[in-house]
């Protein structure tokens, strides 16, 4: 009977398993030994759209001191509602990209900088183990 290899987990959760052969994540598996390089990314989406539409309001705000409350509540919410969407809705993604011999894939997105780091590090390790 062969001497069988025992598997090395370097992290498992969720739907990501990084093992000392193996990368899974959702329903793809990368073998690590294709594997030859391992990248961490901060997508950002733009904001231009809210700053040029909170800058419209803070306008309106402004020529609304001078008599028209319609005016100045309007623009007030305009500023407001600028500010919701560019810092509480727009959140940066992070992913982990991975670079094999048939090119860069973005393995893996979420908007959990943490748990992208936690699968970086264990790829990482895991390729760094294994020579």
């Amino acid at each position: 009977m062969g001497k069988q290899e025992i598997e090395k987990v370097y992290l498992d959760e969720d739907s990501v398993k990084v093992t000392n052969s193996r990368f899974i994540v959702g329903g793809q598996t990368f073998a690590l030994a294709g594997i030859t390089s391992v990248t961490g990314a901060v997508l950002r989406e733009s904001k231009t759209g809210d700053i040029a539409f909170g800058l419209l309001g803070a306008c309106l705000a402004v020529w609304g001191l001078g008599g028209h409350a319609w005016a100045f509540l309007g623009g007030l919410v305009m500023v407001g509602l600028a500010y919701l969407d560019a810092v509480v809705f727009k959140k940066p993604v992070y992913s982990v990209h991975i670079t094999t011999s048939g090119g860069e894939t973005e393995a893996l997105r979420s908007h959990d900088e943490g748990r992208i780091a936690l699968v970086v590090d264990a790829l990482n390790r895991a390729i760094i183990e294994r020579g």
